[in-house]
């Protein structure tokens, strides 16, 4: 048999008890989430990768695809070693289609990789994603090929 406490066991104050435990945690969640000056802060939104609607560049792929041969601008120490150059990109298209966070996960050549991120950031806003009717922020991996 399991022996309690008599402090532990229900009584006439312990519903005092449980309602300033409940405030008083209400309390300190409400301080953790201000800064320094004492204004509330927002947790940062949540970047989704799968969504019901994924973002899109304005006019769509054709309009990406041509945006980018029309802005890339092959630098002249890049290399004549191969005809195909890939550069495997990442980013966060943000709620208002802003781009933000830009990573270059594969390049064999660093000019290059230069090259398409500056492409990118350059980039006019995307019409954002949407999950569940509301515009979300979304993680986008575009691999780039230079012709």
């Amino acid at each position: 048999m399991l022996k309690t406490k008599k402090s532990l066991q229900p009584g006439p104050g312990s519903r005092f008890t449980a309602t300033f435990l409940f405030v008083l945690a209400s309390v300190l969640s409400v301080h953790a989430q201000s800064d320094a000056d004492g204004r509330a802060t927002s947790n940062p939104p949540k970047i989704f990768t799968v969504v019901e609607q994924p973002p899109t560049f304005p006019g769509g792929n054709e309009a990406l695809q041509k945006y980018l041969d029309d802005h890339l601008k092959l630098p002249a120490d890049a290399g004549k070693k191969s005809k195909k150059r890939w550069v495997l990109t990442r980013f966060v298209i943000t709620e208002t289609g802003d781009i933000e966070s830009i990573e270059v996960l594969k390049a064999k050549n660093d000019a290059v990789a230069a090259e398409v991120v500056k492409v990118i950031e350059n980039m006019p806003a995307w019409l954002p994603a949407k999950q569940r009717g509301r515009t979300v922020s979304f993680r986008y991996d575009l691999p780039v090929q230079i012709r």
